[in-house]
């Protein structure tokens, strides 16, 4: 599949991706990987994945409740546990633009793999992610023009 240049897995029900499961698709730009119950990403994970450009997480580790307080369906609520990044996670990644992690509890450990982000990242959503610790120094060595934080009322600016 070395023409492939996106893929989408949106809502495929995935808990867990093999670390060499991106290995045959060299000339990836675009990953959907939203809506789904992933709970840990490997370092590995992405690694031959050299010319993505645009990569979505959001909405991951979420379980169906039904319905909310007011009898309304209530599709997703995060998983008090959180999705946990090894740190290299996205050390591979020169291309990246584009990093959507919105509405995906991240366990606190999790934002060291946001230190490995390359000088092209533009755009990052972290809003909605429950995150309570941010570094302004984090960002440093990226090109971030759109930065959402929203949602995260705990967070607490070091």
């Amino acid at each position: 599949m070395n023409s492939l240049r996106e893929l989408d897995l949106r809502n495929c029900s995935i808990t867990k991706l093999d670390e060499d499961i991106f290995t045959n698709l060299p000339n990836l730009e675009k990953l959907f990987l939203s809506h789904n119950f992933i709970s840990t990403l490997s370092m590995l994970t992405f690694s031959s994945l050299s010319k993505l450009s645009h990569l979505d997480i959001s909405y991951n580790n979420a379980v169906s409740t039904g319905k909310n307080f007011v009898g309304m369906f209530d599709p997703f609520t995060l998983n008090e546990n959180g999705i946990y990044f090894e740190e290299g996670l996205f050390a591979n990644l020169h291309n990246l633009i584009f990093l959507d992690l919105s509405h995906t509890m991240l366990k606190q450990d999790s934002l060291r793999a946001l230190l490995r982000l390359h000088e092209k990242v533009e755009q990052l959503s972290l809003c909605y992610t429950s995150i309570s610790l941010l570094a302004p120094s984090m960002f440093s060595r990226t090109g971030i023009k759109v930065l959402d934080l929203s949602g995260n009322p705990g967070l607490i600016p070091v």
